[in-house]
Parts: C-alpha cells; structure tokens; sequence
C-alpha cells in the first residue's frame, strides 16, 4: 500500500533510512539471542522485518478469520520456527 503511494524523493531517503535502522536493530537483536539459529544474522533481519510489515498491512487490509490476539500469537510462532531452526 505505501510502496504504491507516489512520494518525494526526500519522503523516499527518509523512509529508507527508517528500514535501515529497523533492521540493524533487529540483526543486533538476532546477534544478541542464543536461540537464535540463522546462517546470516542481516538476511534474517531483512526477512523478520519484511514479512512481518508485509503480514500486518495484509491482516488489516483483508482480515483472516482470527481475532488480533491469534494473529499475533501466530506470527510469534512462524517467527520462531524460523529463527530457532
């Protein structure tokens, strides 16, 4: 939705830069956690913090049949699949 929305090169950088930082603080967070167990702490971050935006904006664009709650609960469970593996 917001990639699609036209937008000044400014808006653009400052958005970029906001990515940027979201992800090294989740890479410094993968880094940090012993269960964590993940070839590439940076793939790992840009895909966690990726598909997390990509499943919320899709949970409020075209709701599943599942309250907030369980959404939640089961996206904590594909991410830990994913990062404990």
């Amino acid at each position: 939705m917001l990639e699609e929305a036209p937008r000044p090169p400014r808006v653009r950088k400052a958005l970029a830069r906001v990515d940027q930082k979201l992800m090294g603080s989740v890479e410094l967070l993968i880094k940090g956690n012993p269960e964590v167990r993940v070839p590439n702490a940076r793939a790992a971050a840009y895909l966690v913090v990726q598909g997390v935006e990509s499943l919320t904006h899709r949970y409020v664009v075209d709701p599943p049949p599942m309250t907030r709650e369980q959404f939640v609960d089961e996206m904590v469970a594909l991410l830990r699949g994913y990062l404990r593996r």
